[in-house]
Order: structure tokens, then sequence, then C-alpha cells
């Protein structure tokens, strides 16, 4: 008898067993609390249980209104039922008492005015030509470590403002300046899987809305004494727009959404910003490739690779063909330390962060930053005069 394609492709099919059975081990229903901490576990639920802070704590039994959750783990997995494969999932979260350790959230509004304050800016003549690049990244806005975003805010501000008068005292003075946003601008809400959001003292509107303040700030610094000014951003880890319960396109990120509105803000006025021109990468990309002072630069954020396969990553790109692969410049960011070093004509430069530490880094290494923006020339080719400002 001739069988079908669907008899001759057919396995075996395991046995039914229970969600339980096959739901991890750490996540079996339960609670305990420790030191004043709750930590909890949902067992197997539904495909379509909603997991909001207050289902879950309902689900063990507490009450929203007395429980703070900080973190939430899952897990899903499929169960062959009689009725076919059935998804379940299950949840495990550590929660506090309200107003357990609540850092005091800063006022938005005082926030932007500092950056709306109006400053002294250095009279200068306009460029003839040249290359001023000035490299910024992890600002992480609004995380609560070191001195806070009080602190970063105060410094990017400074950054800039240095940036423009070493620019202006320039004995030949450059046509065009560079100014490049290097990735993790705001602290987001993704990273670790969530576990920073309690560290993270504004919301992620609050936090875009400074960035672009910050990023038009820069343009208004820089954009009367050069005749082009360039502006790129390239997206981080932290300022991923989603990551959990999906990953989306390498492009979706917040440092990107923040530079497309300055940039359609901006086109509005012509005669003010007509020479300023705005680059973020293509769909679905991480990196820029452009050409600065007659040397191709790419510039990304950093965390494709680890310390020490930086020249391993751009080998590859080389390889394949790709566009950071052309580059004989790469300026990126996420290591939080400045750093230089060539190979052949090639250069890469890692930007300082501009937050002041990583708590967690701090405890574990007793390492902090020597935080700044980063300021060098690119003349007829050639990168020099790298400057922490």
């Amino acid at each position: 008898m001739t069988k079908s394609l669907e008899e001759l492709l057919a396995t075996n099919q395991p046995a039914f067993i229970t969600p339980e059975q096959g739901m991890p081990r750490a996540f079996r229903a339960g609670s305990i609390k420790k030191d004043g901490v709750l930590t909890a576990a949902t067992g197997a639920k539904p495909s379509d249980f909603e997991a909001t802070h207050e289902n879950l704590l309902k689900d063990r039994g507490y009450d929203p209104a007395e429980w703070r959750i900080t973190s939430v783990t899952d897990s899903e997995w499929d169960v062959q039922t009689k009725t076919g494969p059935t998804q379940f999932q299950a949840f495990k979260f550590t929660a506090v008492p309200r107003g357990a350790g609540e850092a005091e959230r800063p006022d938005i509004e005082d926030l932007l005015a500092v950056v709306n304050t109006p400053r002294v800016r250095v009279e200068g003549k306009r460029a003839t030509e040249g290359a001023w690049v000035h490299g910024l990244g992890d600002l992480q806005l609004f995380k609560m470590d070191g001195d806070g975003i009080e602190g970063t805010l105060r410094r990017v501000l400074a950054s800039i403002d240095a940036g423009v008068a070493q620019y202006l005292q320039l004995h030949d003075h450059l046509a065009h300046v560079h100014v490049a946003w290097l990735g993790d601008c705001v602290e987001g809400f993704v990273s670790q899987g969530g576990k920073n959001a309690w560290r993270t003292n504004g919301t992620i509107t609050e936090q875009v809305r400074l960035l672009r303040r910050i990023m038009l700030y820069a343009i208004d610094a820089y954009a009367p004494y050069c005749k082009r000014l360039t502006v790129v951003s390239v997206p981080g880890n932290h300022d991923e727009a989603m990551r959990h319960p999906v990953s989306t396109r390498s492009d979706d990120s917040w440092a990107i959404d923040a530079l497309v509105a300055v940039s359609d803000a901006i086109t509005l006025n012509p005669d003010k910003y007509g020479h300023v021109e705005c680059f973020v990468p293509g769909p679905d990309e991480q990196d820029v490739t452009l050409e600065i002072g007659g040397k191709i630069v790419t510039h990304l954020h950093g965390h494709q690779f680890r310390i020490g396969k930086e020249w391993d990553f751009w080998k590859g790109q080389a390889f394949g063909g790709q566009q950071a692969g052309l580059a004989k410049l790469m300026l990126y960011g996420h290591q939080h330390h400045f750093s230089l070093d060539s190979k052949g004509d090639r250069l890469r430069v890692c930007v300082p962060a501009l937050e002041s530490e990583s708590t967690w880094w701090r405890h574990k290494t007793g390492e902090v930053g020597a935080p700044g923006g980063l300021v060098f020339t690119i003349i007829d080719g050639a990168p020099a005069g790298f400057t922490v400002l």
C-alpha cells in the first residue's frame, strides 16, 4: 500500500505528561520571605495568563498595595496533551514591601531646565577645511549609580561646551564638525532582564525626552561655527526599545529614535540648520560608516564583542564584505573607558563613559570610571589630538 508523505515523515510522539512535569524545578509554585525580601514562583500557568505585577502578587496571595516587585524571570515550555502540543509558562519574582529603599525620583522638568538654561557661547570665526570629532557614549541617563542623572547631565553639557571652546581655539579652524552618539545614551529597562528597573529613576519617555534635548543642545552649540555638521547615533544594548518577550530589529533603539526626532525637527528650519546632516543605521543594522576628514570611520556601540576581541570582530566584518570592514577607524563605546590601539593603517578608539560609575562593577572590581567625552581631529585622513573632556 502506498504511504503518504505524512506517514513517511511521521515520528514517535512523546507520552502525555502534565504541565508540572515539563516545568523547570526552579519555577515550582511556592514562596519564601527572608530578610524582608519575598521570593515566589507561580508554578505552571496557561499561555494566556497575564503576568502583570498585580496578577503575580495576587496569585501567591500577596497584596499589591503592600508589596512591590523588583525583578521577574519566566520560562515557557510545550506539553503534549491529548488535544496536541500546548504551551505553558511559569514566573519567578522577587518583591519588597512598598516604601523599602525607594530612592527619591528627580523631577524631569528640573533636569530639562538645566539643558534649556542659556549658556555663554564662545564667539569664533567660521571654518576652513578639516574635521573635528566629538564622541559621546554611555550616558545611561537616569541610572542612579554614582552621582546619578544630575551628575551625568552636568558632565555631558560641560563636555559639549568644552569641545566647542577647544574647536574655536584651533589655529586652522576646521570646516567640518562631527558629533557621534555611540550608544547606551539612556539606561532603558531591558538590560539584564529588567533587573535594573528599580535603579532607574526616570520613565522611558523622560529618558528619551532628555536625550533629544541634549542632542539638540550639541547641534546648537556647534552649528553656528562650521560649514558642515554631521551627527550620528547608533544603538546600544541599554537603549534597545524591546528585548523581552521578543527581540526586534537591531535598529529598534531609543538612541536612534531620539536623533530621528531631532532631525525631523531641525528640517523645519533650513535657514539655521541647512548644513546639519543626521545619520542612523539602516533597517536591522547596528553601525554607521562615513568618510570623515578623509578617513572612513565606522561607528558602533561595542556590545557586539568582548574586550580583547575587538580586532577579531573587525576582521570578520572585512572578510564578510560588510560596511564596517571598509573603515580605517572604528569609533565605539560600551567598555566605559578610553582606549586607543592600532594595527597597520587601522585605528580603533573607544570613548569613555559619561556616567560616573557602575556600582555593580565597583563592588566587583573596585574600579570606577574616568568619565567624559572624547574630541580629536581628522585632517587629510590622519586622526590626532585625542583629548577627554
